[in-house]
């Protein structure tokens, strides 16, 4: 018998799988041999978007990216703001997409 998640819960898990793949991406990738290439990609496009994010949303200068052995950084709450919204948006587009279903 197949269990039918209410709407408020499938659009829970929507938003934190979302979330949860942008906070963990890229870390699995450096255990695999020959993914520098993409972990390096990916953590540049990190950098424009928090950058692009700072300064056209939040309307502050771009922090720059320091590795302090914290997540305690301007630039990482600024990546965290980033993150919820993408994660809004795209729980918004996977619900849309999935409303047929």
């Amino acid at each position: 018998m197949t269990e039918h998640w209410s709407l408020p819960r499938r659009i829970a898990f929507r938003f934190f799988a979302v979330v949860t793949v942008l906070l963990v991406a890229p870390f699995p990738l450096r255990l695999l041999p020959g993914t520098e290439w993409l972990e390096r990609g990916i953590m540049r496009a990190w950098q424009v978007g928090v950058a692009w994010f700072a300064e056209f949303v939040l309307r502050i200068e771009a922090p720059p990216q320091i590795f302090t052995g914290s997540g305690d950084t301007l630039w990482h709450y600024v990546q965290l703001a980033l993150i919820a919204c993408v994660g809004v948006i795209a729980t918004i587009a996977w619900s849309l997409g999935d409303r047929r279903r």
